[in-house]
């Protein structure tokens, strides 16, 4: 029976609407349908195009939906059916989505040449660790670690910044030898250098720079000899590099288990709006933080010096104790 039909037992003609839109919307029986498949399978029965082979069925195929270019499209794979079909199509949209990018940091060079005047320049690449390949013949395992560290290096700070780096630190010396520099900027001096190394190196490497700005904190500037605790508070700046110093004061006073160099909540201030650097609108837990290092030096202290356990010895220790627990137990986020 040609066309969409079928015949039943007793010769009845039914229209086949049940049987796929794709599989068999050609009808039964097309004499040119089964001359095309018979050709086929006398010159090639069976190619998967997925993994990249071709014949001139596919060629053919692929030059007919491709015309033009529908859509940008210039390419066509085929495969065995819908299901796979659709799975390729979700799995080519995550990898381009999850992998986008990714081809400017991959280590292989033939990917990446087709696209490299598409690619960022702005991505370097330095010698892997891989002694089996890449370490000289009369190189040792310690030369060899070092001559990577010095390349990671050089391609980190690179010529350029190194000449600005130069440049900073020789504008920062003159700045020092100045002998009219403010309280806010002899603050702002030593808290870079205090910054810069707490980054990387333990606290004892930054406590000096820490002490060189609780000096300039305590000593009167001015004519009218104001404390510069309040001078500095006077401009945005000079705030942000008290709450900075304070940051660094506290955690200093708990990494080496003593007192804060300056106490207090001085860098407390009416302006709510300003959020602490580093601990938001909580800089109240900060200072209870400081007060908790102050009661820990003092409890030291007393067991040092006192020759019996008695309540007394401990009885104004354990008010402040109950202070700074209720304080912290009353504290709610402005």
């Amino acid at each position: 029976m040609t066309r969409p039909f079928v015949s039943n037992s007793s010769g009845q003609k039914v229209l086949d609407a049940s049987a796929g839109p794709a599989v068999l919307c050609l009808g039964f029986g097309r004499p040119e349908v089964t001359e095309a498949i018979t050709n086929q399978v006398n010159q090639l029965a069976y190619l998967y195009s997925g993994a990249r082979f071709t014949c001139d069925a596919t060629e053919e195929l692929a030059v007919m939906l491709l015309q033009g270019q529908p859509g940008g499209l210039s390419k066509a794979i085929f495969v065995n059916s819908g299901c796979e079909a659709t799975d390729a199509a979700i799995k080519l949209a995550t990898q381009y989505w999850h992998e986008r990018g990714a081809l400017c940091v991959s280590g292989h060079d033939s990917r990446r040449a087709l696209y490299r005047d598409w690619l960022p320049h702005n991505v370097s690449f330095v010698d892997p660790c891989f002694a089996y390949r890449l370490k000289g013949n009369n190189e040792t395992d310690e030369a060899y670690v070092k001559r990577l560290a010095d390349q990671l290096e050089a391609e980190i700070l690179g010529p350029l910044s190194l000449r600005h780096r130069g440049y900073a630190l020789t504008s920062l010396r003159e700045s020092m030898q100045q002998s009219d520099l403010s309280t806010e900027m002899t603050l702002a001096l030593t808290m870079v250098f205090c910054s810069m190394e707490s980054i990387s190196e333990a606290t004892d490497s930054w406590y000096s720079h820490l002490v060189g700005a609780a000096a300039a904190l305590a000593c009167p500037y001015g004519p009218a000899a104001t404390d510069p605790k309040y001078t500095v508070q006077s401009t945005f700046e000079g705030r942000w590099l008290l709450r900075n110093f304070a940051y660094h004061d506290v955690m200093m006073s708990v990494s080496m288990d003593c007192r804060p160099l300056i106490r207090g909540f001085y860098w407390s201030s009416k302006d709510g709006s300003l959020a602490d650097p580093y601990f938001g609108f909580a800089s109240r837990l900060l200072f209870q933080i400081s007060e908790t290092s102050i009661l820990n030096a003092e409890f030291a202290e007393r067991q040092e010096a006192a020759d019996d356990d008695s309540a007394s010895t401990y009885g104004e220790l354990f008010a402040k104790y109950y202070a700074i627990e209720d304080d912290l137990q009353n504290w709610v986020c402005p």
